[in-house]
């Protein structure tokens, strides 16, 4: 199957932090792309510093282990979350795919499934009761974390240390939440 890479996201990874995206799959497949086949316009088509920029991101990750260090790290979050919630008695989990660390908070999650979808009620972002997801986000930056509380984007230029500070402060914000009865 081919995959499409590209977006705010996975393209500037791609390209080394600049603008890029591509294309990759079967050749049958993607040798129908281009001149005399289908169109794959781009305004950043054909980017000799985008194009540099990936090449040097992609050598730099043939050589350094990167993608390991990125998912060690999002399993030392999550098991710092989850041990949290956990000794804090607060139903839900945190859950990964990779390097990307999801939570749920308030609703029961299979926290070895890397897949896993919290039952919710219609209408409230997955894995949070619809009261407690504004105010842990007021926490969190309150606590200095600047991010969302249900999901973590790691990688590997975090740090363990710093890996345990955002667990200590994720705690501090979930004990000020609870205050309310959110979660």
């Amino acid at each position: 199957m081919p995959l499409l890479f590209a977006g705010a996201c996975g393209g500037c990874h791609l390209a080394g932090g600049l603008p890029g995206a591509c294309v990759g799959g079967r050749a049958e497949i993607v040798e129908t792309i281009g001149k005399n086949g289908i169109g794959h316009p781009g305004t950043f088509n054909a980017n000799p510093l985008s194009a540099a920029a990936g090449v040097a991101a992609l050598e730099f990750v043939e050589r350094e282990p990167i993608t390991e260090t990125a998912d060690a790290l999002a399993d030392q979050l999550k098991a710092g979350i989850n041990d949290v919630l956990q000794r804090m008695e607060i139903p839900g989990g945190a859950y990964s795919v990779s390097s990307i660390v999801h939570v749920s908070l308030g609703r029961e999650v299979d926290t070895s499934d890397e897949f896993a979808t919290p039952s919710d009620p219609p209408g409230s972002p997955a894995g949070v009761r619809s009261d407690a997801a504004p105010l842990m986000q007021l926490s969190l930056v309150n606590e200095g974390l600047w991010t969302t509380p249900l999901k973590f984007f790691l990688s590997a230029v975090h740090t363990p240390d710093e890996i345990d500070e955002t667990v200590a402060r994720y705690e501090a914000a979930l004990f000020e939440v609870r205050k309310t009865g959110a979660v």
